[in-house]
């Protein structure tokens, strides 16, 4: 997921800890055992909007900066709501 927003599995797993980003969780969500962690679409693409507000200044220069380094004339195009909207239409996840 973190390669999708285009992030470090870092901030990712901090955002997660914190649940300041949504996400879902196996297991009783009250009890000690978490069993595992996941995000649907929705939730990446509600990340995805949130990251201006979550990034602090010096996260948000890094992403701009991997932005402008990963570039490629070859790289794939980035997921897009459309994608996702068809992917999830063909039963795809």
């Amino acid at each position: 997921m973190a390669q999708v927003l285009n992030i470090s599995d870092t901030w990712l797993k901090r955002w997660v800890t914190a649940r300041c980003i949504p996400h879902q969780r196996s297991g009783n969500p009250d009890g000690v055992q978490q069993r595992g962690v996941w995000s649907t679409w929705a939730d990446i693409m509600a990340i995805g909007q949130m990251l201006p507000e979550l990034m602090t200044p010096l996260q948000a220069k890094r992403a701009a900066a991997a932005d402008a380094h990963s570039a490629a004339p070859d790289a794939p195009e980035p997921l897009t709501a459309d994608v996702l909207d068809r992917w999830a239409s063909i039963g795809l996840r």
